[in-house]
């Protein structure tokens, strides 16, 4: 399974706590720091897209009190919107005051699912979640 993280905005104490989490998980992913601008997330989506990653996670820049600029690049580049996902992240993240003014988007572009989730340490408990939707189809 192909999977790229593209980081926006992230700090790099939060790219060793990603990286040693899905050492846990026994996953190879690609990180890619990316600025915090719409134009560019949308070029990066398509470019993984083209690469046929099969997940792309976006994690940052979906706080719609700074325009949600990653949620509204997956919305422009995605093919197709995977709502039921998408519902059930936002009732997870829920439980976090801090994720409350967040718009966690779930897409499909080509055979890529592209999720763009908050910077917050509840992704954790979210991402074993979605590698097993992506496992069953």
């Amino acid at each position: 399974m192909k999977i790229s993280c593209l980081l926006v905005g992230e700090s790099s104490l939060t790219v060793e706590k990603l990286q040693s989490f899905f050492a846990q998980l026994s996953v190879q992913v690609e990180m890619i720091k990316v600025p915090q601008d719409v134009d560019q997330i949308a070029e990066m989506i398509f470019e993984q897209s083209e690469r046929q990653v099969d997940l792309l996670m976006i994690l940052g820049g979906v706080d719609v009190t700074n325009t949600a600029v990653s949620s509204t690049a997956v919305k422009r580049i995605c093919d197709e919107r995977v709502y039921t996902l998408e519902t059930h992240l936002c009732e997870m993240l829920a439980h976090h005051k801090e994720c409350m003014l967040t718009s966690p988007t779930v897409g499909m572009r080509k055979k890529t699912l592209i999720v763009s989730l908050p910077r917050h340490e509840a992704v954790l408990q979210i991402i074993p979640l979605i590698f097993e939707v992506l496992k069953g189809g």
